[in-house]
């Protein structure tokens, strides 16, 4: 059983400041380095800019969030446990909008699946149970639970450009 985290955290946005937006870039920053980016490209200065607002994007794109570049607490719960504790098991069967967002990420990184139509299919699930295997400790089962959306997290298409 999952347990969800509850995040008492300000909503950050373009513009904050103080220690909260410090708290946020630090966190960022720890889970950037996680991933293998390097570290100091998200200044923790306090200021919610730009960049800080491309990472919050990208964090929130990764871990199959609404991307809004906006710090709610979703995204904070995130950035505190490196899960997100919302996403539904996906399996055949299942459709719609992170159906989709699964199937572009596996195709980006060469799954072959075609159409991106957000209907979890025998070609989805042919895909998923490739890669659960490709991935130590998962099971390979084609269902896309926690741990599965977990490794698929490891998988972001794009690059922080700054």
């Amino acid at each position: 059983m999952t347990s969800t985290v509850q995040i008492n955290k300000p909503v950050l946005q373009l513009g904050s400041q103080g220690a909260a937006v410090k708290e946020l870039q630090t966190l960022i920053v720890k889970l950037f380095g996680s991933f293998g980016y390097e570290e100091d490209r998200v200044a923790i200065d306090g200021i919610f800019g730009a960049i800080t607002q491309g990472a919050v994007k990208e964090v929130q794109e990764r871990f199959f969030l609404t991307v809004d570049g906006i710090a709610g607490s979703k995204t904070w719960a995130v950035l505190m446990t490196r899960k997100n504790q919302t996403l539904p098991v996906l399996r055949r069967g299942s459709r719609g909008d992170l159906v989709k967002r699964v199937q572009s990420l596996l195709n980006i990184h060469g799954y072959n699946l075609g159409a991106v139509d957000g209907d979890f299919g025998a070609k989805l699930e042919a895909a998923v149970k490739l890669f659960q295997s490709r991935y130590p400790g998962l099971l390979v089962d084609g269902i896309i639970g926690e741990k599965t959306w977990v490794a698929l997290s490891h998988l972001y298409p794009y690059s922080l450009p700054c």
